[in-house]
């Protein structure tokens, strides 16, 4: 099977329309239609609609092809049209009703000749919440299979609907018939044949019980969730497609997808296998087991306070696949198959595997009806999704850049720097450890907690003034088209929920807890320059206090590493430029307060000789002096609270400690 020729709903309309299948020019077409979302990440609910047909007049290799879709319409959003798809459907069912009855007069290009050229949908195919919007059979509920209709087998399970009934396939003396481990109960449905099909006039009386209800989500047509009566089953509206003389005549009207079918049920039943964040077996699920009163080893077991998993099932080979690949897949795809064969694959799954009952959801359901389907339609690479999904990925390009659209339409709102960030930053960032903003050096806290000296801090203000303090711990470039780069700070962002403290112009905070640590960029170009030093002698070690902001006072030269480093240049206008970006080119000598010990040393450990200048600064002077200042400083520093305005304000118990700091480094 090559083609949907070869399937028995094409031959079954040739029967049935002979004056249509007389005329091989005369055109079959199938529809196509999902929703997506042209704008990306910049509107993650919005959802667009593509309704795209194309024609099975070409040979199967050019069928699917892209040359061969014809995008009829495109419905926009922001919100799905769900139900409502009708009114949208609208038109294009008009423009589908004279070319099936009276058809276009066309020219052949071959033979150079004019002909009666006519039209039908052969059927529709979408995914499965798609093809409960256009076929009118809701895909949620005891009855969600259209195929199986109220003939579904279905059971609330814990905390969801499952589908089961499989076991029903196996022969009437099959021992797992009469097990109890699945479910608790014997199997007692007769053996094939298969599922009841509803016929086409079965299909005509359930839509003809259905309540008039007008389209729409307004309050005075029902609002947007309806009541359905028990008699219309799980029939929403009557299609408008059956406006088409042909439609309720069709054997195949909404194909069931491979693609989506195939991947959901590998991802919950491989999930289910090996365990991972698609597993089924859940604690509801065990729960259900304990209410079934079966399989009691793999109930839910009380340790302490804590309810752990009994026995697990683990599978460390690849039967699985082996099971999809040798026993479903060849029967769909090649069109045939034997009922045993056809149950062989969910037995499996439901005995031997012995799961949970969470993994037989709608979509393991629907793989029983993919057999049938293949004999109908044919093969099944002409009956996927697959093309349209790399169609409508094309289609997201056109639409996904509103600043794009801007541009072509030379709006006066367009700017270049709006386009650079529209059409996002390159894949590869650059990290350093310091750059310049705004004339003040920062330091990422790694490569700063080496140092003396502190630029690592930082203050983030908001427009309503909440105030954040952090300490830089990565600085990250992004690059953007046409030269623009913006500079962000990943921050370690302090919680200052509980309280800030203000005391003479200096801020205290706690350093216990961190922010939000999902939420820790910043851009550079929104921080200040902010200093910590350890709280008050007695405080909570986690207290820091604040002592100065930079940015209140003029930036000044950079001593230690990257002195000579100029002024930065104009920037992006959320950011800095590249060349903002410099990093530390010379090392550092020896810290001051190391020399002196170095000097102490050298002098035998003798005191060293300190002279002072008493006629102008009455400071030390000279190296030994330069040394003690860096000393005495550092202490001062560390031990003295930085609340004093002038070194008669320090108590005579701080000056105490500093003079014994000096004996004891005999300085």
């Amino acid at each position: 099977m090559r083609h949907p020729f070869d399937g028995s709903s094409w031959k079954e309309f040739d029967k049935k329309y002979p004056n249509f299948s007389r005329e091989p020019r005369n055109v079959r077409l199938r529809l196509a239609t999902d929703g997506f979302n042209p704008f990306g990440n910049m509107s993650l609910g919005h959802s667009t609609w593509s309704v795209v047909l194309t024609t099975y007049n070409l040979p199967p290799w050019l069928c699917m092809k892209e040359s061969s879709f014809m995008l009829t319409l495109l419905i926009p959003g922001p919100k799905s049209p769900g139900k409502d798809m009708d009114i949208f459907l609208k038109p294009l069912v008009d423009e589908l009703k004279p070319l099936w009855q009276e058809g276009l007069h066309t020219k052949d290009a071959m033979t150079n000749t004019f002909f009666t050229m006519k039209a039908a949908l052969l059927w529709a195919i979408n995914d499965f919440p798609a093809c409960s919007s256009l076929s009118g059979w809701s895909g949620q509920g005891y009855n969600a299979c259209p195929t199986c209709n109220e003939d579904t087998s279905s059971v609330y399970a814990s905390n969801k609907v499952v589908y089961l009934g499989h076991r029903r396939f196996l022969d009437a003396n099959h021992r797992w018939r009469t097990s109890l481990g699945f479910n608790g109960e014997p199997e007692t449905k007769a053996p094939p044949p298969p599922p009841k099909q509803f016929s086409l006039a079965d299909i005509e009386d359930q839509l003809g019980r259905l309540l008039h209800r007008l389209p729409g989500k307004h309050p005075d047509f029902g609002g947007p969730k309806r009541k359905r009566e028990e008699f219309e089953l799980n029939w929403t509206k009557r299609s408008i497609f059956f406006e088409l003389e042909y439609w309720s005549t069709l054997q195949l009207k909404h194909n069931l997808d491979v693609m989506h079918i195939e991947r959901n049920m590998c991802d919950s039943l491989l999930g289910t296998l090996i365990m991972n964040d698609k597993t089924k077996d859940t604690s509801n699920a065990r729960d259900y087991l304990k209410t079934l009163n079966i399989r009691r080893t793999q109930w839910l077991q009380e340790k302490g306070n804590k309810r752990v998993f009994g026995q697990r099932y683990f599978y460390t080979n690849s039967r699985p696949l082996h099971i999809l690949k040798a026993t479903l897949l060849p029967n769909t795809i090649g069109g045939g198959y034997e009922e045993s064969q056809r149950c062989h694959y969910f037995n499996i799954v439901q005995v031997r595997v012995d799961l949970s009952f969470n993994i037989f959801e709608i979509m393991v359901r629907l793989v029983l009806h993919l057999p049938d389907e293949a004999i109908r339609g044919g093969s099944i690479y002409m009956r996927w999704v697959y093309p349209f999904e790399r169609y409508m990925k094309k289609l997201k390009k056109f639409v996904s850049n509103k600043v794009y659209m801007m541009k072509i339409q030379s709006s006066p709102n367009f700017h270049p720097d709006l386009y650079a960030l529209s059409i996002g930053e390159d894949k590869n960032a650059f990290t350093y450890t310091a750059c310049i903003v705004n004339g003040d050096r920062f330091m990422v806290l790694g490569r700063d907690a080496k140092r003396i000296t502190q630029i690592s801090g930082v203050l983030a203000e908001e427009e309503n003034g909440e105030k954040f303090y952090g300490q830089v711990e990565e600085i990250i470039e992004l690059c953007y088209p046409n030269g623009y780069s913006t500079v962000l700070f990943q921050c370690k962002l302090f919680d200052t929920r509980r309280g800030v403290t203000f005391n003479n112009n200096i801020t205290s905070i706690n350093t216990e807890r961190e922010w939000d640590k999902e939420d820790k960029l910043i851009f550079a170009s929104q921080v200040k320059q902010v200093f910590y030093i350890q709280g008050p002698s007695g405080a909570n070690q986690s207290k820091k206090t604040i002592l100065f902001v930079m940015a209140d006072i003029m930036p000044r030269g950079h001593g230690g590493d990257g002195a000579e480093d100029p002024p930065p240049p104009g920037g992006f206008r959320r950011g800095c430029q590249e060349e903002d970006v410099v990093l530390a080119r010379k090392g550092r000598g020896t810290a001051k307060n190391i020399k002196v010990l170095h000097a102490f040393a050298k002098n035998g450990r003798k005191p060293l000789r300190l002279t002072f200048d008493r006629f102008a600064t009455f400071s030390p002077i000279g190296d030994v002096g330069d040394m003690f200042i860096r000393d005495v400083g550092n202490y001062m520093w560390r031990n003295i609270v930085f609340d004093k305005d002038s070194w008669a304000s320090v108590s005579e118990e701080e000056k105490n400690a500093l003079n014994e700091h000096m004996r004891i480094r005999d300085l």
